[in-house]
């Protein structure tokens, strides 16, 4: 991916991933911050008006809080950031 370096160098402003999508219904792509302030910092007007301009339509920003992780790589389930003590889960 082309735009992969851009991501990568935003990992010193609070993003975590990026994950790009592609499917029958258009491109596009999924965002893990550290913050929604960080997120809020990075996507800004003039960000917004960049890619509307690059990618010839307006992205469409949907916000959401991540409740409950299950992350298989580090073995762990996560509630609000913490991590579960109990083997039971």
């Amino acid at each position: 991916m082309g735009s992969a370096p851009i991501y990568r160098n935003l990992a010193t402003t609070g993003l975590i991933r990026k994950d790009y999508l592609n499917g029958e219904t258009g491109t596009g792509g999924v965002y893990l911050w550290e913050s929604r302030a960080a997120a809020e910092a990075w996507f800004t007007e003039a960000k917004l008006a960049e890619l509307t301009e690059r990618f010839g339509a307006r992205p469409r920003l949907t916000w959401y809080d991540t409740h409950v992780t299950v992350d298989n790589l580090k073995g762990e389930t996560r509630v609000n950031q913490s991590a579960l003590i109990s083997a039971a889960e």
